[in-house]
């Protein structure tokens, strides 16, 4: 379990007090991340057009695969929360192979988890603003370490499947083998820089989701899934891997109340990175450029329509976004203009009923040192 060091937080939204014991922040922490889940509507969900490709339902697990993935165990990883040992199971991979694989496809083939596999522990890790506020924290989750083993052979055949039919966004820059934030930065750098180099202006929007992991609506994933041609065997297992979860804080051993999980994509996890991009898999007119919950969609600015077809381009991007319940974070979102020489000063809605959109001078891009 990850040592954490939290400072005492406020116990509610006054701010007026603050937590005494490591207890008290752990169930202050496990109250304000259930609070954010989507609350899920019982409504028509988006119309989707399907991949033109073969659907994808073939899941091969053997013996030889598991004893891969055991042999490949970090034996200094914690084994919570079942408390089943990496060393053990690596140790003894060619005796425990054949009944992990037996486990392995009955759960594959029956679309089933044992409960305790749908269970996380979480460390709470300090990303930036006052440290009082328990929003300002990242939940890590560490689940059980033979699921994490199914996990990465399910995940390896869904990303092999959207590989094979380039069903990845080519701007989606995360969690991605062979992408990365400095990638991400060096493509949005050569095309400013050859906008810039023909004496070109730019309008670039920073936006930034509301708790994107924990916001994620499983039913609607489940149903973006179809989009991409997965099939029953990748569906039925996955809606269930995201049913009747739960998780609690842990913070220096005092752990909090278990709470259900009701949104939301584990954060820290195998599988739950990859079910993220396939949930924010979106193109648009304008440059759009994605990683994990960070996302900028840019245009040269020359004439005053530049700028109408940028704004409707955010405008579409904010409509598709509420569409699968991933909403921007109005207060988050901010634009900035790169060589501004003759349409003034530009602002941007990220909603039409919203007020524009902060104007930065200076953003720290993603992937910058």
């Amino acid at each position: 379990m990850i040592q954490s060091t939290i400072s005492d937080l406020y116990k509610d939204d006054k701010k007026e007090s603050l937590t005494e014991t490591d207890y008290e922040k752990a169930n202050v922490l496990g109250e304000f991340f259930s609070s954010v889940f989507t609350q899920e509507p019982n409504d028509k969900l988006p119309d989707i057009q399907l991949k033109d490709c073969p659907i994808e339902d073939e899941i091969d697990i053997t013996v030889e695969l598991v004893k891969k993935k055991l042999d490949e165990l970090v034996i200094n990883k914690s084994p919570e929360p079942d408390q089943i040992s990496p060393r053990i199971l690596k140790e003894l991979s060619s005796t425990l192979a054949l009944p992990i694989c037996i486990i392995f496809k009955n759960s594959i083939d029956t679309s089933t988890l044992p409960d305790e596999w749908k269970t996380a522990h979480i460390s709470a890790i300090y990303k930036k603003g006052d440290k009082k506020d328990a929003g300002n924290y990242r939940p890590v989750s560490l689940t059980c370490i033979l699921c994490k083993l199914l996990k990465k052979i399910v995940r390896e055949k869904m990303v092999k499947h959207m590989k094979n039919h380039n069903m990845f966004s080519e701007n989606q820059f995360g969690f991605i083998s062979g992408r990365s934030t400095v990638l991400q930065l060096l493509a949005v750098l050569d095309k400013w820089t050859e906008i810039l180099d023909r004496g070109g202006s730019i309008d670039v929007a920073y936006c930034d989701y509301m708790k994107a992991f924990n916001k994620v609506s499983h039913r609607r994933l489940v149903h973006k899934l179809k989009i991409y041609r997965f099939g029953n065997k990748f569906i039925n297992w996955i809606e269930n891997f995201l049913s009747y979860r739960r998780q609690k804080f842990i913070v220096n051993g005092s752990e909090s109340k278990w709470q259900p999980v009701t949104s939301g994509i584990p954060q820290g996890s195998v599988l739950g990175p990859m079910l993220f991009d396939i949930t924010e898999n979106i193109e648009n007119e304008s440059q759009l450029y994605l990683y994990a919950d960070d996302t900028k969609i840019f245009r040269e600015i020359a004439l005053e329509k530049d700028k109408e077809m940028l704004q409707q381009d955010i405008f579409s991007m904010s409509k598709r976004s509420d569409k699968w319940l991933l909403r921007f974070h109005p207060d988050k979102c901010k634009t900035m203009t790169i060589r501004n020489k003759k349409l003034g000063e530009r602002t941007y809605k990220l909603r039409p009923d919203l007020k524009p959109m902060e104007i930065s001078h200076a953003e720290k891009d993603i992937g910058s040192p």
